[in-house]
């Protein structure tokens, strides 16, 4: 039986297979849905939840059920970056700016290094100035890199356009 199966990585490989070749995304999804129950790893749980998210963008057409797997493949496995990326892609795609942002700010606390949470930051920025409407988180998301990169370009340059509009503007 299935149950039984979700124990035998070979069999289950072979299975998610056959089910994928034949495009039978309704068992796949099934299958999927026993495999997080059955995990108890909270790392392959969450991959089995971004598997299944998968599934659902791409296969099913439900990006709202994708996010919710996104979403708790992250609250299963808070290092799982993952579930936060593809979770923004569906956030970018349904012009959900605030979600964006979130996840951004989510993504920054979990990145590997300095650089890569400064990129993140200015992305998060950015989005938060030109999207949200957000002036000052932006400023302080920009302000946060320049203390840790004084000559962060970026966020300089960012900085300074949103000085040099609020200048323009203040009348």
């Amino acid at each position: 039986s299935l149950e039984h199966a979700a124990d035998d990585a070979d069999t289950l490989q072979s299975l998610r297979a056959l089910m994928e070749e034949s495009e039978d995304w309704s068992g796949l999804t099934g299958l999927l849905e026993r495999q997080v129950a059955a995990a108890q790893d909270p790392g392959a749980k969450a991959g089995a939840l971004c598997d299944l998210g998968a599934v659902w963008r791409d296969r099913r057409d439900r990006p709202d059920n994708a996010v919710l797997q996104y979403r708790e493949a992250f609250k299963v496995d808070p290092s799982c970056v993952h579930a936060l990326q593809a979770a923004r892609a569906l956030y970018e795609e349904a012009e959900n700016f605030e979600l964006v942002a979130l996840t951004l700010e989510l993504e920054a606390g979990q990145a590997d290094d300095e650089a890569a949470r400064h990129e993140l930051l200015i992305e998060r920025g950015f989005v938060l100035a030109t999207e949200v409407g957000d002036v000052a988180q932006a400023v302080a998301c920009f302000e946060q890199v320049l203390e840790a990169v004084p000559d962060n370009e970026d966020a300089a340059g960012a900085l300074a356009e949103i000085e040099a509009f609020i200048a323009e503007n203040a009348d």
